[in-house]
């Protein structure tokens, strides 16, 4: 693969990153590859999702959204909701880590009085597919509350 297939859509800054690849088929033909990556903070009182992202990733919390893959939410520090088909509305604070699914609506958001440190990757693939269909992680339970996120956060990072 030529390295300019890598390059995709980003935005950095000291607190914020987040990077849109792009897939193709060579890609694909892997069996599991990373969609998006990134980073924000989000301070109190703030709009969420910011601004930026492309369209697919982008949601509004009355709409809520449904994504064609995989994700892995990081949060770090602060306290939100989590409401999909499967769960309902869940509210949680502290490390979490929140799973997403391809074809399952859902939405979120950090608490307005003390906003949220998020990470992220977005992945796909056969092999994320197999590991689901053998009910390794499930959209029935997608919130799990960590008891030391720390060396996630490094592997995030």
């Amino acid at each position: 693969m030529m390295p300019e297939k890598l390059l995709g859509s980003a935005t950095m800054s000291l607190s914020n990153f987040y990077c849109y690849l792009p897939v193709d088929d060579e890609l694909m033909n892997w069996g599991a590859y990373v969609t998006s990556v990134g980073r924000v903070v989000i301070p109190t009182a703030t709009r969420y999702p910011p601004p930026g992202h492309p369209a697919i990733y982008d949601f509004r919390w009355q709409v809520g959204r449904v994504l064609p893959e995989f994700a892995v939410i990081l949060i770090t520090e602060g306290r939100g909701i989590f409401d999909s088909k499967e769960t309902g509305h869940v509210a949680f604070e502290g490390p979490t880590m929140i799973l997403l699914f391809p074809g399952v609506w859902h939405r979120y958001r950090p608490d307005f009085e003390t906003g949220w440190t998020e990470r992220w990757v977005c992945f796909n693939g056969e092999i994320a597919h197999r590991l689901a269909s053998q009910k390794l992680f499930d959209p029935l339970q997608p919130i799990h509350v960590l008891n030391n996120e720390k060396n996630l956060t490094r592997h995030f990072e």
